[in-house]
């Protein structure tokens, strides 16, 4: 078994930027960095990548209300009727990229003191 870093690309997918490529869902997300508040896109069958910035999170506090929580769990259930509708939500799609850097943040952060 090979691993190589194109197994941790993960979506939502995009078509490639690259103009020598221009493959369809393939442009995924490949590093979230907590720390830099940036995130990259690679794409995974030619590799070229961008960089995009987040926006600062100021709050020590994160609230998610029962909207999100819901809405989140229903992800974890493919079969569930609303899932479709529900991943291609732009607001819960930015929501998740959010709560990945603030657990990565805080990951990196608990490891670092303890």
């Amino acid at each position: 078994m090979k691993i190589s870093h194109r197994d941790f690309i993960f979506g939502p997918y995009r078509k490639c930027p690259n103009s020598q490529c221009l493959a369809e869902d393939a442009f995924g997300v490949a590093i979230l960095m907590g720390s830099a508040q940036i995130y990259t896109r690679e794409c995974i069958k030619c590799g070229y990548y961008e960089n995009f910035a987040l926006p600062s999170i100021k709050k020590k506090i994160l609230y998610l209300d029962q909207f999100i929580i819901s809405n989140l769990v229903k992800l974890l259930d493919k079969a569930h009727p609303s899932y479709t509708k529900i991943k291609a939500d732009p607001k819960i799609r930015f929501c998740i990229l959010i709560l990945d850097v603030w657990v990565l943040s805080t990951l990196i952060i608990a490891s670092f003191y303890y």
